[in-house]
């Protein structure tokens, strides 16, 4: 239920009043609200203030929570599917060269966000808050699993810090070196 006020003043004093925490409104803790704020006499209400009108996602606020439970297990399997895809290419492409590796690496991180913006469309969120953190966090966890995760993984121990073609400090410096030349050719 959305709720108008006349003056912002108004709004915060309601604001004030009825607020409770989400645990305080989920198990309905009747002496958290004094008596007559309670809706139908028993009921605590979850209120907080709302994001802007422009930012709410009016079409997908009948979904309820399994519906969006599956929206976001689906995008997050397919999310996942995709980072083990990478970890797969990228391990493959280590074998031959670092350079490779590091292509493979650059290419995907500038690949993978429209993917996750296309993927995250179908996800049902209140807000476009709410969309656009369960983007940063899918990009988030591509870029972290793929650009450091991986290389570490794949790279023998004795060979962290010591120097030559298929050690750790020269991975790192080729896919420094992919990131500034494929992001600038890609753009």
């Amino acid at each position: 239920i959305f709720c108008t006020f006349e003056t912002e003043g108004a709004q915060r004093q309601v604001l004030a009043k009825m607020t409770v925490g989400s645990l305080a409104a989920m198990r309905n803790d009747t002496h958290k609200v004094n008596s007559n704020l309670l809706f139908r006499g028993e009921h605590v209400l979850h209120v907080r203030e709302p994001g802007e009108p422009n930012c709410i996602r009016w079409t997908d606020l009948h979904e309820n929570w399994i519906t969006r439970l599956r929206q976001l297990s689906v995008s997050t399997l397919m999310s996942l599917a995709c980072i083990v895809a990478v970890a797969v290419l990228v391990y493959l492409l280590r074998l031959k060269s670092a350079l490779y590796a590091a292509l493979a690496i650059s290419i995907s991180n500038a690949i993978f966000p429209m993917i996750a913006k296309a993927v995250t469309t179908f996800e049902s969120h209140a807000s476009m808050t709410g969309m656009q953190i369960s983007l940063l966090v899918k990009i988030t966890a591509f870029r972290w699993v793929i650009t450091a995760i991986i290389i570490t993984i794949i790279t023998p121990f004795t060979s962290t810090i010591t120097d030559g073609p298929e050690h750790l400090i020269h991975s790192i410096y080729a896919i420094f070196l992919a990131d500034l030349v494929t992001s600038n050719v890609l753009q």
